[in-house]
Parts: C-alpha cells; structure tokens; sequence
C-alpha cells in the first residue's frame, strides 16, 4: 500500500493471490529478484522516461537508477563486481531505449503530470503520465518497459487505465479523451490507445474499497491461491509457513527479504 491508500499493484496483487499481496503490503522485499535482468533493465527505462517527462532529461533519470541499482546488489550475497558490471551493461541499453521512445512520441504530446499520486476515499494510484497528445487530447499513459507484460489483451482487460481514468475523472477535473498504454522496451517502441471505460474503473475501485479492510493482517491468514508458484518471489517464505508453520516462515523472512516501511508496489 503506499500512502495508506490501497493502488492498482495492491488490487492486482491480491486478484493473483491473498497471500502474495498480505507479504506486500507488510513490506517484505526479495532483494535479489528486483536485480533480475529484464527486470531491472525495465526499471532502469522507466526512470530515464520519467525524467524526460519532468524536465530533467535521460541522463538524470539513469544516473538515479544506477545508484538505486548498485544499492541494492550491494546488499546480496553475490559477487558485487560481477553485479556492477552488468548493471553498468543494462544502464546502456536503457539509454538507447529511452532515445528512441522520446525520438518517437517526445515532440508529439505536452507531458502535464507525471508521477502524480491521485486518490479517491481509501484508494488511490500513481499513473506515470497525464499528457496533451497530438491527434488525442487529453491522455493518461502507462508506460510498460518489459517485452514480457507485452500481452496488448491480457492488458486491456485488466483495467489498469480504467482504474486510473475512474480516480481522475472526477467533479471538477477536465475528463480524459484517452488512455495509453506506451511500450518501450529493446523490441518495441509503440502506443496503444482507447476510450476510459467508467464502468470497470468504478468496480476495480470498489474491489480495491474491499481489499483495504483487510490491511495489516498477517500473511498467512489470508488464502493462498497463486498456480505458478515457483515464480513468486515469496514462494520459499511461503512454502516455509505451509510446511512448517510461522516461526520458520519468520526465519526465512529474516535471511532471504528485508523489510520496508511501506509497499509501494
């Protein structure tokens, strides 16, 4: 949760599985699965966009990544120079994606907000960009950096951008004319777009009202429900309480995540 507001991730989150969402919401963090390659890369991109947005420029945005990079592969057990060099490796190839989507899309829209939480009752969410588009008006834009979430269906159907659109489209705010979904990623450099639909973005909001009464309940009171368990990033947590019960649950917590204040995933 970020802010004491229940988001789009946290929605999402809990749709795949309770009990992956109770670790989340409590802070627990896998270090080592936020310095997986694609991943990482997409981060890396998605900073270098933003700064662009807000007027910094791409080398600000990388320069911040890095840093927020090599912090955290200096907390693994593996070897940090092995990890500094491809982090270093990475950066580069987020730089020329960056170049390319702003060659693309930069002089075709005026960035107007970008970053900006946006909150309604006990929900809320951070779209990366409300812009002016040329040939679309107003635009809400999500920018995915990943080929691997690069399912246009499965994406639509979920209902980010309506989510968004529902927070935004409130008494006294210009209505949006669009929502986007932008990739940029190594394979990809495109835009997608549609109309808000007010429908589903006012029953995601009313699923997220539900899954903020549940906050600050402990992981494994709620049900676990995930299939592809082996790609959780909670998974040895997890097993650990199935198997064993909490006080293992809590010793793998202790050696394998570190604990933030707040998820703002």
């Amino acid at each position: 949760m970020k802010e004491g507001l229940v988001t789009w991730s946290d929605i999402q989150t809990y749709w795949e599985c309770p009990r992956k969402w109770s670790y989340r919401a409590a802070g627990w963090v896998n270090i080592e699965s936020q310095l997986e390659a694609p991943l990482l890369r997409g981060s890396l991109i998605h900073q270098a966009v933003e700064s662009y947005w807000q007027g910094d420029g791409i080398e600000s945005g990388l320069a911040a990544g890095t840093r927020a990079a090599l912090e955290l592969a200096a907390k693994t057990r593996h070897e940090f120079g092995v990890l500094a060099d491809e982090i270093a490796k990475l950066t580069k190839d987020a730089k020329s994606v960056a170049q390319r989507y702003v060659a693309k899309y930069g002089d075709r829209m005026v960035p107007l907000r970008s970053e900006t939480l946006l909150a309604l009752g006990k929900c809320g969410g951070t779209p990366d960009l409300v812009a002016q588009v040329d040939g679309l008006g107003l635009v809400l834009i999500d920018l995915k950096t990943s080929s691997n979430n690069l399912h246009w269906n499965s994406l639509d159907h979920s209902g980010q951008l309506d989510y968004y659109a529902y927070l935004w489209n409130q008494p006294g705010a210009k209505p949006l004319d669009a929502v986007c979904y932008d990739a940029a990623t190594p394979e990809y450099i495109t835009r997608v777009s549609r109309k808000p639909r007010p429908a589903q973005g006012r029953y995601i909001y009313e699923t997220g009202l539900g899954i903020q009464l549940l906050a600050g309940q402990q992981a494994h009171m709620n049900p676990h429900f995930r299939w592809t368990c082996g790609q959780c990033p909670y998974f040895k947590a997890c097993k650990a309480f199935e198997h064993s019960g909490a006080e293992v649950e809590a010793e793998v917590l202790a050696a394998e995540y570190i604990k933030e204040e707040a998820s703002n995933v």
